[in-house]
């Protein structure tokens, strides 16, 4: 395929190809149908051919550049042919790879100018488009799409599983989290736990101009959240803690835990925002969803107990949605307020019994479920 690129000129957009010693640039107008620009990419052209193709451009010598500025490799920098009478500006509408860019101006003197800035924002909205591989970022995309249909799996999997074990609901979303900052971490060019503009989108401008793209990565948000809240609708209330306080000490200690190795994930540094959100975010998955099950999975096995009944209460919920509940007395006198059933809060009256299983978690605090 003959060396090319895409560069763009005001409201217009062009197609330079390299022939020997000649820079051919092509008007990417209707006239350039998908057709021509496959048999220009395979064979080039002359400006001769160009013309018999209908086509609109320019043919510039490589003698007659007397210098050439490139500011760099990503998008919107400026590419600038200095001929001997005029110099003609473009700029690049995507990043590419600066060896290849290096090797189609070869043989050009440079010349060094300060970099244009256009991108409004700074660097919290434009670093990955000015440093992205658009070859690149096109085959990683797919993983996007795996990872968060694997997502959606286990959410349709897991209501299947939930009534019988959470136990493997909880380690596929602690693996797929790992994995998300994993990839954003290691590739933070590429990818992002954050929901940021997709590059598909586009917001009208003046005239019904189109705008660029902010910025754009592989989103693993998306899948990631789903499995979370997910989990979190299935696991939350099904532990009973006899001091609820003893919990937040541990969700502060894991927060840290994770917190502290999120500032090397770029999309956090460069927005610190970002970090606090999660870092609250965290703090309320933590405390009431993955310390009680991971203190249950982790922990010894269950003693048996048979609690007392020795009053019953319920709360409305959002949308008229009622909880119920029954205050238990364990035999050891210790109190606790049980989630049931309606059919269960129903029958209930005080003295009698509920089945419940009581111990010592994975992180020393002490609980119950239903038995």
């Amino acid at each position: 395929m003959i060396p090319h690129f895409t560069l763009r000129q005001n409201k217009g957009e062009y197609l330079i190809i390299r022939m020997g010693d000649d820079f051919h640039i092509i008007d990417c107008n209707e006239a350039l149908t998908r057709e021509k620009r496959l048999a220009i990419l395979e064979s080039g052209c002359t400006p001769a051919q160009m013309q018999e193709m209908g086509l609109s451009g320019m043919t510039i010598p490589k003698s007659d550049i007397k210098a050439l500025t490139v500011t760099g490799c990503g998008f919107q920098d400026d590419v600038i042919f200095y001929l001997s009478k005029k110099k003609l500006v473009f700029w690049f509408p995507q990043a590419y790879e600066q060896k290849k860019v290096d090797d189609f101006f070869r043989g050009i003197p440079r010349k060094m100018v300060k970099s244009r800035r256009r991108l409004k924002g700074g660097k919290n909205i434009d670093w990955r488009l000015k440093e992205q591989d658009e070859v690149r970022y096109q085959k990683l995309r797919p993983v996007g799409w795996v990872y968060n249909s694997l997502c959606a799996a286990i959410v349709i999997l897991s209501f299947a599983l939930w009534k019988l074990s959470l136990r493997p609901i909880g380690w596929c979303v602690i693996g797929m989290a790992v994995v998300a900052i994993g990839l954003d971490f290691f590739l933070p060019v590429y990818f992002t736990i954050l929901s940021i503009h997709d590059d598909r989108r586009f917001s009208k401008q003046k005239y019904g101009q189109r705008q660029q793209p902010k910025t754009r990565a592989v989103n693993l948000g998306v899948g990631l959240l789903s499995i979370t809240l997910f989990f979190t609708f299935v696991s939350i209330g099904e532990y009973y803690f006899f001091d609820d306080f003893r919990v937040f000490p541990v969700a502060l200690a894991s927060v840290l835990v994770v917190g502290i190795p999120l500032l090397f994930v770029r999309e956090f540094v460069e927005q610190f925002s970002a970090w606090l959100v999660t870092l609250v975010l965290i703090l309320f998955f933590n405390g009431f969803v993955f310390i009680p099950h991971f203190n249950h999975v982790l922990g010894p096995e269950l003693m048996p107990c048979t609690a007392t009944v020795v009053d019953t209460h319920k709360t409305t919920g959002g949308r008229g949605s009622d909880s119920y509940y029954c205050d238990v007395v364990l035999p050891d006198g210790r109190e606790l307020d049980v989630k049931v059933s309606q059919k269960e809060y129903d029958a209930a009256e005080p003295g009698d019994t509920l089945d419940l299983q009581v111990g010592t978690g994975f992180f020393g605090i002490e609980y119950a479920i239903g038995g």
